[in-house]
């Protein structure tokens, strides 16, 4: 998987109900690190969200080679008695899950490896999703391989992943990961991006040119692995 490939990536981010996103990451680990692997779903990472709009969040990031088997993937988990029964223990009383907001991506830069033992745990990540200038697609993409995240890589980050939102809310829209060895170093780090000389130039020249920047402000997580030995793995 990279910035060629033709897979799709499905991106999930779920408000939880108060009080229990640690019952989320549970079922996360412990039922669906099972029940998703026998349907043909295998996540990236799922993760807890500890800072963001419309907290508490739960993320996670699939992968599919196509419409077509993420169909059949869905359908068949949907299906699962195991899950129907998971589903309604670790929900008790009321719904874990009070919205879920689904954004289909493609890549547009190589994925990382994410680690997910328990031993691997540790990285903050930050996921960023944001609008791209309409009608300027392709150089607020330009922008955002060239310009913008290289600043975060210069400020001390590793780019996880980068991609175009295909399908979802607030289109065209851009999705960035990036992983930081922790929350001062990315306290820091985004202090030094927004003081990075060729950062600032292309935002004036686009300002200038365009009337505003090809990229705009981001709706930003901050992100925990969640810990998962997926059935069928050798992590």
């Amino acid at each position: 998987m990279g910035s060629t490939d033709e897979w799709l990536y499905e991106l999930r981010l779920y408000t939880i109900a108060p009080g229990r996103l640690g019952d989320m990451a549970d079922r996360f680990r412990n039922e669906l690190g099972t029940l998703f692997p026998r349907h043909g779903v295998h996540p990236l990472a799922g993760w807890t969200a500890t800072a963001g709009a419309g907290m508490p969040k739960f993320v996670y990031l699939m992968p599919w080679r196509d419409l077509g088997q993420r169909a059949r993937a869905l359908a068949s988990f949907a299906a699962d008695p195991d899950w129907a029964e998971a589903r309604a223990r670790t929900n008790g009383p009321s719904e874990l899950v009070e919205r879920f907001d689904i954004h289909l991506l493609k890549a547009i830069a190589p994925l990382r490896d994410i680690p997910q033992g328990a031993g691997d745990v540790g990285a903050v990540y930050e996921l960023a999703i944001q609008s791209m200038a309409n009608g300027h697609v392709a150089a607020a993409r330009q922008t955002l391989l060239e310009v913008e995240l290289p600043a975060c890589v210069r400020a001390g980050a590793v780019l996880a992943g980068a991609f175009e939102m295909i399908f979802g809310t607030g289109l065209p829209a851009a999705v960035s990961l990036l992983e930081w060895p922790d929350h001062a170093a990315r306290a820091s780090g985004m202090a030094a991006v927004e003081a990075d000389a060729a950062l600032r130039e292309a935002r004036s020249a686009q300002l200038a040119e365009h009337g505003r920047c090809l990229l705009g402000q981001a709706d930003r997580y901050l992100l925990d692995v969640v810990a998962v030995q997926w059935a069928g793995s050798a992590q």
